[in-house]
């Protein structure tokens, strides 16, 4: 099968509107897919698996084709055939490839979320955190601004929990997703299989590991287990650091990181780690001329020597410090002069405002010009008339 249709599925959704859900889908994709596979959390899996007229609708809307319900069971994650009207267990899907295939997609779509993925631009890069040059900057926090979006990030890193584990996050930025566990946990019913012991997490990019481990000390009774949760995992640097600080005070380490590169030298026999969505190529440190280095210099920077300006990433907030890419320009009556007769000439029509959301609410404008409100001006009128009858 080379096309699969995903379709994620809310917590507290009604499943009994599952099927329009999916007759809400294009088309194209719907009926381009030659299976579907339906991603619910503990309490609507159970109810999709113990309602044969849900999973009929839902079956009849994709047209019959084969449906599977993916689902997070004693910590492993399965793809159950549902409604197979032959009986059997239906076709066969690669569960480890497949899993693997939509959580990277499920991911990959939260990164794409607006403000999340700082796009390039032709005359400026980022700085991150860590000193290095980007192209594209991941805030993966900013992705992280739903109860959904929480939610599915929890789906997915439930299985590196036990029983009794502490949740340290690499970031502040991404603290939502670590108190947001324990509510997961409870109300999906796993309450007897994990104990979150406590969550922590750095304060800033910069601070020094030996206060993180202070604070993890504080409970009397030793951590067996730590989960480290690094939002972006780029050079490694941070990664290797608190997985070195954390080892010394307790059993086993996991580190999953929710975008990474390529697994670094932090896995050892005590240390496991886990990539739940490998960085594109967008994503990583921009290249330079020679080999990658752990931190950069601007001279060597390709970007840099082209002239492009660096604009940083704050590394407590992770919000861009804008004055790096502004330069101070002198405006003169004389550069005004067109402006100002404009606003001159239409003033009254309520034309010009502030602060307005576009129609689609995609976009927010400083200034906004309604048009509508400068046609009911018969010099406006003329004037474009004069303008469109020259082009």
């Amino acid at each position: 099968m080379e096309n699969l249709l995903y379709v994620p599925v809310a917590r507290h959704a009604n499943l009994r509107q599952l099927d329009n859900l999916l007759h809400g889908l294009p088309s194209p994709p719907r009926r381009a897919a030659d299976a579907v596979i339906i991603r619910t959390h503990d309490p609507e899996a159970k109810e999709l698996l113990t309602s044969p007229d849900i999973q009929g609708r839902v079956r009849h809307r994709v047209e019959m084709k084969p449906l599977f319900l993916l689902t997070l069971s004693d910590r492993e994650f399965r793809l159950t055939p549902l409604g197979s009207e032959e009986g059997g267990d239906g076709p066969q899907l690669g569960q480890s490839t497949v899993v693997q295939c939509v959580r990277q997609a499920e991911l990959t779509i939260l990164a794409r979320q607006p403000g999340a993925l700082l796009p390039p631009a032709p005359n400026f890069h980022y700085e991150g955190p860590n000193g290095s040059h980007y192209a594209s900057f991941l805030r993966v926090g900013t992705a992280l601004q739903s109860i959904d979006a929480v939610d599915a990030v929890s789906f997915w890193t439930m299985p590196y929990l036990t029983a009794n584990s502490a949740v340290v996050l690499d970031s502040p930025s991404i603290l939502a997703l670590g108190l947001n566990l324990p509510r997961y946990i409870a109300d999906c019913g796993y309450g007897g299989r994990f104990h979150l012991r406590l969550v922590e997490c750095q304060r800033s990019y910069d601070e020094p590991a030996h206060a993180l481990v202070q604070r993890l000390s504080a409970p009397a009774e030793r951590l067996t287990h730590v989960l480290l949760i690094m939002s972006v995992s780029s050079t490694g640097r941070l990664r290797d650091q608190l997985a070195s600080a954390l080892g010394t005070m307790t059993e086993q380490v996991t580190i999953v990181s929710l975008f990474g590169s390529a697994p670094g030298r932090a896995a050892t026999h005590t240390v496991h780690e886990e990539i739940l969505c490998p960085l594109d190529e967008q994503l990583l440190r921009h290249p330079l001329d020679t080999a990658p280095l752990l931190r950069y210099d601007p001279a060597e920077c390709l970007r840099c020597r082209a002239g492009s300006a660096v604009v940083r990433i704050d590394p407590n907030t992770y919000l861009v410090e804008v004055a790096a890419a502004i330069s101070q320009v002198r405006v003169r009556i004389g550069d005004a002069a067109d402006g100002r007769r404009f606003v001159e000439r239409y003033r009254g029509l309520g034309s010009l405002t502030v602060h307005r959301d576009q129609h689609d609410r995609q976009r927010h404008h400083m200034v906004h010009i309604d048009v509508a409100r400068l046609l009911r001006s018969r010099g406006f009128e003329a004037r474009l008339q004069d303008v469109l009858v020259s082009c």
